[in-house]
């Protein structure tokens, strides 16, 4: 039979070409040679793996023709190491669904630093950049993708496009209501979640909008509650130790913010005043309470 086409040698090129058609997905993602390439990106790294890929059938072909036959089993018994592993790995985010709630759950409680207001009255497109240089000026960046916003006839605003990640933290355009969680600033950037379930993060222009620091923005909400009720509790003054608020009510509404105490008022039902208190809105970077936006 002739060496080339023998089971091993075949089993060779095989475990060869899916060996390495990984590892150019993973020489993309680590040397970041699709980084900044936008909806390119995805053909980018099909190209590496495709190359990776006949390199390493190239070679396998010319191991065959100078070892022998036993030296072709040894390389076939490696490859399929290598392959086991790499399946492994990339099998631990989808099949472990457990360390996947603790992750997302991390995410959700993470504050970060507020929120982030896209300008689309002024600015229609809001671009999206990829780990930029800080020592060079938001237009010297080029974008990723971007997300294009249209008035309405009836006055409101619409998307009119944008790319299939996006997943912004609060979009309700019809109230006027887009809002991304910011995780991190910087003099020309401001870094954001623009996928709230992967938590995936972007780049944007910080003067395409406006920024909302967590007091900013909680003071403009129309009402917060404790996340967990029974164990939170309301105060006569910003203190832990004062005293409580013991009066009957059903919305608080933020009026004041002094470190991780806000002072809130207290209403009934028919949206009539009872009086007001002290509540903990944060402690150790943890959100202690949720918030609604319209009534």
């Amino acid at each position: 039979m002739n060496k080339f086409t023998g089971k091993a040698s075949l089993l060779l090129y095989l475990m060869a070409v899916l060996v390495f058609f990984i590892l150019g997905g993973l020489f993309v993602k680590f040397s970041g040679a699709a980084e900044g390439q936008g909806l390119a990106a995805g053909a980018i790294v099909f190209v590496y793996c495709i190359i990776f890929a006949l390199a390493a059938l190239a070679a396998s072909i010319f191991f065959v023709h100078y070892s022998s036959p036993k030296s072709v089993v040894i390389a076939n018994r490696i490859l399929l190491i290598i392959f086991v592993i790499l399946i492994g790995i990339f099998s631990l985010g989808s099949l472990n669904p457990e360390e996947k709630r603790m992750m997302a759950n991390e995410f959700e409680n993470s504050m970060g630093l507020g929120f982030f207001k896209p300008d689309y009255y002024e600015k229609p497109i809001l671009y999206f950049y990829s780990s930029p240089d800080q020592n060079k000026s938001v237009q010297e960046h080029p974008a990723d993708d971007s997300v294009g916003f249209t008035q309405k006839e009836t006055g409101g605003f619409e998307i009119s496009y944008a790319p299939p990640w996006l997943k912004p933290e609060h979009l309700k355009l019809d109230y006027d209501i887009l809002f991304f969680k910011v995780e991190s600033l910087t003099k020309e950037f401001a870094e954001v979640t623009v996928n709230d379930v992967t938590h995936e993060t972007k780049y944007i222009d910080r003067n395409a909008g406006k920024i909302l620091l967590w007091p900013d923005f909680l003071l403009q909400v129309h009402s917060v509650e404790f996340k967990e009720p029974g164990l939170k509790k309301i105060r006569i003054k910003p203190l832990s130790y004062a005293g409580e608020v013991n009066i009957a009510f059903q919305i608080m509404k933020p009026v004041i913010i002094k470190d991780e105490w806000m002072l809130v008022e207290l209403f009934d039902d028919n949206y009539e005043k009872t009086g007001e208190g002290w509540i903990e809105w944060n402690s150790n970077n943890q959100l202690l309470i949720s918030y609604s936006l319209l009534s």
